[in-house]
This record gives C-alpha cells, structure tokens and sequence, in this order.
C-alpha cells in the first residue's frame, strides 16, 4: 500500500480494478475510483455495517457527512476482487 500525505490511499499490487479511495482523512464526502463496477460495505470499527451502495466503474462519490468523526472501514468487493480499506472522518 502506498499512501500519499493526508490525502488518499493507493492499493497496489493487489487490486488493479482499484484506482483510489480519496481524501483520507475526509469530512463529508469520500470519492472511490474503480476500473470496474464494485459493491462497497461502509462499517464502523466494530464491523457494524452502516451503509452498502453499488458502485460503477469511474468516480463514485460517497456522502458521508451524516457520520460521526472516527475510524470506518471500506469494503470494495468486484465480481473477482475484495479489498478492505481503513479510513478516517475528521
């Protein structure tokens, strides 16, 4: 994983349908960049899900203003792929 200052997480290697999850931390909104169509699972640090929303190949936006500041995991599952991502709301 390679992760550029405050602002986004790169999965490499692994994932070559990922492109980026960006900003990290975030506020209200988190964009997801995929090469193909993904489900994505939000979930808070307990594993709870809080959100599922179908994703499609190019930039997707997440609103996640409803959320409380802390620690949330990103569930990215394609059709031959899965990927979980840690993420931080300010």
């Amino acid at each position: 994983v390679a992760v550029k200052p405050c602002t986004s997480i790169y999965e490499t290697g692994k994932s070559d349908w990922l492109i980026g999850v960006y900003p990290n931390p975030h506020q209200e909104e988190l964009t997801v960049e995929l090469k193909s169509a993904a489900q994505a699972i939000l979930m808070d640090y307990t594993g709870r899900v809080l959100k599922q929303e179908e994703l499609v190949s190019g930039k997707n936006t997440m609103k996640m203003d409803h959320h409380v500041s802390g620690i949330y995991f990103l569930r990215l599952v394609s059709e031959t792929n899965s990927i979980t991502l840690k993420l931080v709301k300010e």
